[in-house]
């Protein structure tokens, strides 16, 4: 708050941004863009430089949806969905230009790619709610997938389109040991069971 708000783009007429990663420098952040003219679901990833200098630019705007941009640590590569091969999968390209590769990570459907802090995994969600961890290897120009294994069953369910993974629910701490996520609380129609909130050392709040 110490700063005054500043707009860095305006979307374009008929068309939302959301903005979904940035760089470690601090100087772009990655932007999904919806747009209505291609259905509901139709995005591009853009990417919009902090410097009032530079222009935003796409870095992919096909037929097909992409989403969910996740920066490698190193700015050298883009983990990102895209329903390219007829379902939603997790994806690599370098970045930040595409046209030299791409390299399938998720094996049957993947959404909410994240990035260990060494750029050695990447995890994902796939269609079982299962959190999927897969081994990379990078070099300056090369890229090599690895061992996939399951870590553990997610507490929030696979997304049916691109619009409902705007929200990313998980992350991950820069050793891959630990999760953050959002989980989902039981209601009447999943459990029968009713949560209980337990306030401790609560006569201390009414001496307050």
């Amino acid at each position: 708050g110490a700063l005054p708000e500043k707009v860095l783009r305006r979307p374009e007429p008929g068309k939302q941004m959301f903005p979904m990663d940035w760089s470690r420098d601090g100087r772009m952040i990655l932007v999904q863009q919806f747009q209505s003219s291609g259905g509901p679901d139709q995005s591009d990833l853009w990417v919009v430089p902090m410097s009032g200098e530079e222009k935003p630019f796409p870095y992919l705007a096909t037929s097909f949806n992409e989403g969910e941009p996740a920066l490698s640590p190193d700015g050298r590569w883009l983990a990102y969905v895209s329903n390219e091969s007829g379902s939603a999968q997790v994806v690599v390209q370098p970045f930040a230009d595409p046209s030299s590769g791409n390299w399938q990570i998720s094996a049957k459907g993947g959404h909410y790619p994240r990035w260990r802090r060494d750029g050695r995994e990447i995890y994902y969600l796939d269609p079982d709610r299962q959190i999927v961890a897969v081994s990379v290897t990078t070099t300056d120009r090369k890229f090599d997938v690895g061992k996939a294994t399951n870590l553990f069953t997610a507490p929030f369910p696979f997304p049916a389109n691109s619009a409902g993974a705007l929200q990313i629910p998980s992350d991950v701490a820069p050793n891959g040991q630990r999760f953050f996520a959002s989980a989902l609380l039981p209601t009447s129609s999943t459990s029968s069971q009713t949560p209980i909130t337990v306030i401790t050392n609560w006569m201390s709040t009414l001496r307050r």
